[in-house]
């Protein structure tokens, strides 16, 4: 599929998506980009059925080749993993899962819109053994800049095989980049495109009206601009506010998927995150004016 073809994809599905029969309409906040589902079996949630293969076209990857090459990075076994802990061990025994730990389920991307214009990548993950006996979201702040999967094999693993949904933000950092001189920049799923056409999908598109950018290029070529960098906003500043808005959708998406059911009230809600992920959950906990959330799992924040 080409570039074009992709975007205008993208553009119906996020049409599609936001406004099921079945939930009220979607907060004015959010747009839904894309949603898959994994069998567990020639792929899956958690990466471990992932099998990269050298790229059909190096210059031109596809989603699915991004997704897989970014989820098949593992881990030091050294340190234990894969052996003590991790996806491919069963907490409760010690021992490895017989099918390695994989998870059957679904994921949607979207994007969500802070107040000051910032814009962060969410990924919500449900795996296809959600319980709705003992309902339970786990948040995951992503550590660094990282992209969305990065920390589904450190964190977001456990709550898939708790039956829990996990929803990801990149917390306005992420790997949204814009390379000046093609005028080239990300989708939320990793393929590039035109910043011209790729409009609200971008993950993120330098702030400069066409004249200042080529003024700029000619004193300083060959620069590429970054989201967290470049924005021109201070994410760190509402990193709080992104984790309960990633909760929030994924309240709302849970509802539209079943129907309802989903409430803060008989919803166990977990942010857990590591690093600067970990600041994110403690300034999710003190801007926790709502109740949304009932624990806190901070690492090195």
């Amino acid at each position: 599929m080409n570039r074009r073809a992709l975007l205008a994809a993208s553009a119906a599905l996020a049409m599609i998506s936001v406004a099921p029969a079945t939930a009220a309409d979607a907060p004015k906040d959010v747009m839904v980009l894309r949603h898959l589902a994994y069998d567990g079996v020639t792929d899956d949630l958690v990466g471990l059925a992932a099998n990269p293969a050298p790229y059909a076209d190096p210059l031109r990857p596809t989603a699915t080749e991004l997704r897989r090459a970014t989820m098949a990075v593992r881990l030091d076994p050294t340190s234990g993993w894969g052996r003590l802990f991790g996806p491919t061990v069963d907490a409760a025994t010690g021992q490895p899962y017989p099918d390695g730990g994989r998870v059957a389920g679904e994921e949607y991307l979207a994007f969500t819109q802070a107040r000051d214009g910032g814009k962060s990548a969410v990924l919500l993950q449900v795996p296809a053994k959600l319980s709705r006996d003992r309902r339970c979201i786990l948040a995951v702040p992503q550590a660094g800049s990282f992209g969305l999967y990065h920390d589904i094999s450190t964190t977001g693993f456990w709550g898939l095989q708790h039956g829990c949904a996990v929803v990801y933000t990149d917390k306005g950092h992420g790997t949204g980049l814009h390379d000046l001189e093609s005028d080239t920049v990300t989708l939320i799923d990793g393929v590039t495109a035109k910043a011209g056409e790729a409009g609200p999908l971008s993950h993120f598109t330098a702030p400069l009206s066409p004249a200042r950018k080529a003024a700029f290029l000619a004193r300083w070529p060959h620069r590429i601009a970054f989201k967290a960098a470049h924005s021109r906003l201070n994410p760190e500043a509402r990193w709080g506010e992104d984790v309960l808005r990633s909760i929030r959708y994924a309240f709302w998406q849970l509802n539209a998927r079943d129907g309802g059911g989903w409430t803060k009230e008989n919803t166990l809600v977990i942010v857990a995150g590591n690093s600067n992920g970990g600041g994110a959950t403690l300034y999710a906990g003190e801007k926790d004016d709502e109740g949304l959330v009932d624990g806190l799992v901070a690492g090195e924040p």
